[in-house]
C-alpha cells in the first residue's frame, strides 16, 4: 500500500475531482423550493419557421418584475371586492364576474413568482394606482365610497382592533332601578331601594285604591315607610330619581298588600343577628309552640331584594356564611305551624348587623385566597375578628411532624370554646406532594403551595430561624406572641386576645 506521502503526491483519479459549481437560485425564489417553469405554448407552423425572438426586456410583461407587480394588482383587487361584497350586500353593488375571472386568472398564471420584501410607501402607492386603474370600470366603488362602506362595518360591530370579523364586545346592560318590599303590617308597609351613582334625590309616590299619585318622599336614602294604612287593603307605589339635573322615567308600579288582622296577630318578635367573623353572622329567634320549620331571609343593607337563605331550618338559630367583610346585612324570619300548615307573618327586620373587618396586613400577607385539606378555596376575609396563628412548618422535619398533632388538639378545643381562633399553614416544603401529604393532618387553612412568592417571603419577614415556629397575631394584625411553641397556650388567653384586639 502506498505511504501517506506518496498518497498526497500521487494524481487525484478522475472520480475525486471538484465538481462544478451548482446553478445559483434566482433572488425571487426561496432556496428550499424548485423553480416551476410556465408551460410553453404549442408551436404552429408559422412560429416554428420564425426565428428566435430576442431576451424579453425588464419592462416586458414576461419579466419578473412585471409578473410581481400583475400578482399584487390582482391580490389587491381580490382584497377590495372582498370588502366591498361584504358592505355592499343590500345597497345594489354587485363584483363584475369578468374582473373576479382576470384577478383570478393573473393569479393562476403567476403563481409561481414569490413576491420580494416591499416597503409600506411601495405598497400604498401600489394600491392607489390600482384604484385609479379600476375606477371607471364600474365594478369596484371610488376610495371615497370603500372607505365610507368600512366605516359602517366598524359601527356594526363587524370591525375589531383591525380585522374583519372580529368578535364584538358584549356590555352587560346597567341594572334596572326597583323599588322592593322591606315589611308590612297590618296598617304600615316599609319600601326599599338600591342607590344609584351619582343620583342625589329620590322621589316616591303613593296610591290609594281609586286615588291619585302623589309624593310621600322626596329627598336621600335608601329606605321609606308609610303609616295610617288600612288593613287587608292594596296600596300602589312607583319611584324616580334625579341624576345631572334630570328625572328618570318612573319605576314600574308596586302593588303591595297590608296585613289581615288576623294574620298580623302571628306576626313573630324581631330576631338577634350578631357578627362572628368577616364573613359570619349568626341569628336567633323565638320559636313559637307547634313550629315545624322556619324560614331565613337575608338583605343588603343598601335596600335590594329579600332574599331566602334556608326554608327548612328545624331548630332556632342558624349561621349566615359567605358574606362580604365589613358589610352590613338584616334578616327577617317566619315559621310554618305544624297544625295549620300555615306561615306566620314575617319578623320585624333586624337593624343592620356589619361583618367584622378584616385588618389589611393579613391580605398584604396572605394574598385572597387561602386552601383547607379538602383542597377546598376559603377567602382570606374568614380571618377578620379572628386571632391569627402563622405556623411554619414542613412534613420533612422530625420535630414539626411530632408538634403537630399537639397543636392540632388544642386547636380543636379553643373551637369547641367557641374562640375566635384560627391557624394558617405556611409550608416550608419542596414539592406539592409533600404538602397535601401534611396538610392532609391539619384541621385548620394554609397559604396555596402554588403561591410560592408569598410563601418564599414570610420567613424572612418574620426572621424565621428555624421550623416549627408559631407566631400569633391579634385581629388588629398586632404581634401578641413571637413563640407560640414554648409560651404555655390557654383557651382564656386566646380569648383575652380575642377582646383586646377587635378590630
Amino acid at each position: 500500500p502506498p505511504t501517506t506521502a506518496s498518497a498526497a503526491t500521487a494524481p487525484r483519479p478522475a472520480s475525486m475531482e471538484p465538481s462544478p459549481p451548482e446553478r445559483a437560485v434566482p433572488l425571487l425564489q426561496p432556496p428550499h423550493q424548485p423553480r416551476r417553469r410556465r408551460p410553453r405554448p404549442l408551436q404552429t407552423p408559422s412560429s416554428s419557421s420564425s426565428s428566435s425572438s430576442p431576451p424579453p426586456s425588464p419592462s416586458s410583461p414576461s419579466s419578473p418584475p412585471a409578473a410581481a407587480a400583475r400578482v399584487a394588482a390582482a391580490m389587491l383587487s381580490i382584497s377590495l371586492l372582498l370588502v366591498l361584497s361584504l358592505s355592499g350586500g343590500g345597497s345594489g353593488v354587485r363584483v363584475a364576474p369578468a374582473l373576479a375571472a382576470a384577478a383570478s386568472a393573473e393569479m393562476a398564471q403567476d403563481e409561481a413568482i414569490i413576491l420580494p420584501r416591499r416597503s409600506p410607501r411601495h405598497h400604498q402607492q401600489l394600491m392607489s394606482q390600482r384604484q385609479q386603474q379600476t375606477t371607471g370600470r364600474g365594478s369596484l366603488r371610488p376610495p371615497s365610497s370603500a372607505s365610507s362602506s368600512f366605516s359602517r362595518l366598524s359601527g356594526m360591530g363587524m370591525v375589531g382592533g383591525g380585522c374583519l370579523g372580529s368578535k364584538p364586545v358584549d356590555v352587560e346592560p346597567p341594572k334596572p332601578f326597583l323599588v322592593y318590599e322591606h315589611d308590612r303590617t297590618d296598617s304600615a308597609i316599609t319600601l326599599s331601594w338600591e342607590s344609584i351613582k351619582r343620583a342625589n334625590f329620590y322621589e316616591l309616590q303613593f296610591q290609594a285604591p281609586s286615588g291619585e299619585w302623589r309624593s310621600i318622599f322626596n329627598g336621600t336614602g335608601n329606605f321609606c315607610r308609610k303609616r295610617n294604612l288600612e288593613p287587608d287593603t292594596t296600596y300602589s307605589f312607583r319611584m324616580r330619581y334625579k341624576r345631572d339635573g334630570n328625572f328618570s322615567e318612573f319605576t314600574p308600579a308596586l302593588e303591595l298588600d297590608t296585613l289581615t288582622e288576623q294574620l298580623a296577630s302571628t306576626r313573630m318578635s324581631m330576631p338577634t343577628a350578631e357578627s362572628i367573623d368577616g364573613e359570619t353572622i349568626r341569628i336567633l329567634w323565638n320559636r313559637p309552640p307547634r313550629t315545624l320549620k322556619s324560614e331565613i331571609q337575608v338583605k343588603d343593607e343598601e335596600g335590594g331584594p329579600w332574599m331566602t337563605v334556608s326554608s327548612d331550618v328545624a331548630g332556632a338559630s342558624a349561621r349566615k356564611r359567605g358574606l362580604k367583610a365589613g358589610h352590613g346585612y338584616i334578616f327577617r324570619t317566619r315559621c310554618l305551624n305544624r297544625e295549620t300548615f300555615g306561615w306566620t307573618a314575617y319578623s320585624e327586620p333586624t337593624e343592620i348587623v356589619r361583618t367584622k373587618s378584616l385588618h389589611p396586613i393579613f391580605k398584604e400577607l396572605f394574598g385572597t385566597k387561602l386552601t383547607n385539606a379538602e383542597g377546598d378555596e376559603v377567602p382570606v376575609d374568614s380571618l377578620a375578628g379572628k386571632v391569627v396563628a402563622l405556623y411554619f412548618s414542613a412534613h420533612w422535619c422530625p420535630p414539626c411532624r411530632k408538634f403537630t398533632p399537639a397543636l392540632a388538639e388544642f386547636y380543636r378545643q379553643a373551637k369547641s370554646a367557641g374562640r375566635n381562633f384560627e391557624i394558617v399553614f405556611i409550608s416550608q416544603d419542596q414539592d406539592n406532594y409533600d404538602f397535601r401529604n401534611y396538610l392532609s393532618s391539619m384541621p385548620w387553612v394554609a397559604v396555596p403551595f402554588r403561591n410560592a412568592r408569598l410563601r418564599q417571603s414570610l420567613p424572612a419577614r418574620f426572621n424565621l430561624r428555624g421550623i416549627p415556629t408559631l407566631k400569633i397575631m391579634s385581629p388588629k394584625g398586632e404581634m401578641v406572641s413571637e413563640d407560640g411553641i414554648r409560651e404555655a397556650l390557654s383557651v382564656d388567653k386566646i380569648a383575652r386576645w380575642e377582646k383586646s384586639g377587635a378590630y
